[in-house]
């Protein structure tokens, strides 16, 4: 079996000037990521690297990187190289400050939008310390120095989640205990009624939305003011505010205006005629919006057949409480009639229309009332005419033919114009009576009463003339001549069948004179009831007259009138 030798040498280990750097060098904060690196005074080849913390090894490599160190401990490297039988050890102190005291965030919660919002901060702070107020994780810039005491960042407005972070001297941080959450509540989403206006006397209701209260201020003119919608009735122009309140207690203040505005001035206009024919009137008032009332008006329209003739008040009105009021006055149609005559070859004009045949026309004008008039002409147009008239008048008079008299019998012609302008003749056939006269004769007794003409009365013998006015058939007057003759009265006797008759009476006379009437009474003839008849004869102044009439005799007594003519007795009875 063949041998190997080999040949070893042993060189002298070599001292290398070695030291301990870190970076970042000086005190740092616990937590710090610090390399440490050897800093050699010559260069070593295929070093080896140990290193250790407090002699625990940490590391074989060029470098050593630790974040947890305390402050004191001892950070060493051992080098040494086999190539060159080189070695070097070295060590360094780490200094590591402390962190700041943990403290814990303060605050938060909710709050109502429009406010300061809610308070965050620390229940402690070291004094010297910086205190930076994180939302999010990220600065709001708000930074506080230490001291010793509690600390307020103030009110926090901006919803989010609040921590706060210290800051010692040496720049060394720590998140301070908890976060606090700052939120809002639910705001007031509230409405209030739009500005308005209104006139003295009117009120209008307010309303307010969004809260389970409400507060309005001022009180004047307000029908209430913890109630969504009093009734505002301000005298002068008012700004109402309310106060509106959540659930949460948040509230939010809402204004309306109520403008009062001056009295309005109300017009119906100028007073109207209208005639009743003339349709619907439309009325107009001011201002616009109003009502209108009154006989006739309906819809703002003035209707002068239901109105009927006559002045009417139409009134205005405007908002219930303000009011003009104007006249409308309705003029009925007029209508007339006409009555003319006129002569032919003349002409009547109604209107701008001429008429001049006989008939009876209608025309529709305006009349002085501006409204239609209707006119109805009844025409007669007269011809040229002759009249022929008989009259007959009393002798001594006259009968008159427009400005002609006349007076004798016979056919008179006169030609006149008339009161329509028109000529006529007129052919008068004039007979003129003769006087009218008469004669009566008459005999009375000397002891009549007399014979009365017309209003007189005569009993003594003589001829009278008397003049009897409008006495004739044709009412002319009459003459009369009367020639009285006056007689002594005769005896008066009678005998039956030519024998004395017992007895006579006459009515208390025994003489007749002409005219005179008689009651004969008759007595003694005939005794008992047995009828006798015969004839009775009258004896006048010894002359006999015969009658020639049967009595009858009915008992003891006869009786009979009898009347004087002027030739005998004629038999009453």
């Amino acid at each position: 079996m063949a041998s190997v030798v080999q040949r070893l040498r042993v060189d002298d280990v070599v001292g290398v000037g070695m030291t301990v750097v870190a970076a970042p060098a000086g005190v740092q904060c616990p937590g710090t990521a610090v390399t440490y690196r050897a800093q050699l005074a010559s260069g070593v080849s295929s070093a080896v690297y140990r290193w250790t913390v407090n002699g625990v090894f940490a590391g074989a490599d060029s470098q050593l990187v630790v974040s947890n160190l305390s402050d004191g401990d001892v950070v060493s490297l051992a080098l040494s190289s086999t190539a060159s039988c080189s070695t070097a050890s070295a060590q360094l102190t780490a200094q590591v400050g402390t962190l700041p005291q943990v403290q814990t965030v303060s605050g938060g919660g909710s709050y109502c939008p429009g406010l300061s919002g809610v308070l965050v901060g620390l229940t402690g702070s070291q004094s010297g310390v910086s205190y930076v107020l994180l939302l999010g994780g990220v600065s709001t810039g708000d930074t506080i120095v230490g001291t010793g005491s509690a600390l307020s960042f103030g009110s926090r407005t901006v919803v989010g989640q609040y921590g706060v972070e210290a800051i010692n001297a040496l720049g060394c941080t720590a998140a301070m205990t908890g976060t606090v959450q700052v939120d809002t509540f639910a705001g007031v989403q509230g409405t209030v009624s739009s500005d308005t206006s209104i006139y003295p006397g009117q009120s209008v209701q307010l309303q307010a939305t969004g809260g389970v209260s409400y507060a309005w201020s001022p009180s004047a003119g307000l029908s209430s003011t913890s109630i969504s919608n009093p009734v505002a009735s301000p005298q002068q122009t008012t700004t109402y505010s309310v106060v509106i309140t959540n659930g949460f207690g948040c509230t939010q203040t809402l204004q309306v205006e109520v403008t009062v505005l001056p009295v309005p001035v109300v017009n119906a206009g100028n007073d109207t005629v209208v005639c009743i024919n003339s349709g619907t009137l439309s009325l107009g008032g001011v201002p616009p919006g109003g009502l209108w009332t009154g006989v006739g008006v309906s819809g703002g329209q003035f209707d002068p057949q239901v109105a009927g003739v006559g002045v009417w008040p139409v009134v205005y009105t405007y908002l219930n409480l303000f009011s003009d009021t104007a006249q409308v006055e309705v003029r009925g149609v007029t209508s007339s009639t006409q009555t003319r005559v006129i002569c032919v070859g003349d002409s009547v004009v109604v209107g701008s229309v001429s008429y001049n045949t006989t008939g009876i026309y209608t025309a529709q004008l305006t009349g002085s009332n501006g409204c239609d008039s209707v006119v109805t002409l009844n025409l007669t147009v007269l011809d040229s005419d002759t009249t022929n008239l008989d009259e007959v008048v009393c002798f001594g008079g006259s009968y008159t033919v427009g400005s002609s008299v006349y007076a004798t019998t016979g056919v008179h012609v006169t030609t006149l114009t008339g009161s329509l302008g028109c000529d006529s003749v007129v052919i008068l056939n004039l007979t003129v009576l003769p006087q009218a006269t008469s004669v009566v004769n008459d005999t009375i007794c000397s002891s009549s009463a007399g014979v009365t003409i017309g209003t007189q009365t005569y009993s003594l013998a003589g001829t009278y003339t008397v003049t009897l006015l409008g006495a004739s058939a044709a009412g002319c007057d009459s003459i009369v001549t009367l020639n009285l003759s006056v007689n002594p009265p005769l005896s008066l006797a009678f005998t039956l069948n030519g024998s004395a008759m017992g007895s006579v009476a006459t009515g208390g006379s025994q003489s007749l004179c002409n005219n005179d009437d008689v009651l004969i009474l008759l007595s003694g003839v005939g005794q008992g009831l047995a009828p006798v008849s015969g004839s009775v004869r009258v004896w006048l102044g010894g002359i006999g007259f015969s009658l020639n009439r049967t009595i009858q005799a009915s008992g003891l007594q006869y009786d009979g009138d009898i009347h004087r003519a002027v030739d005998g007795f004629e038999w009453l009875r």
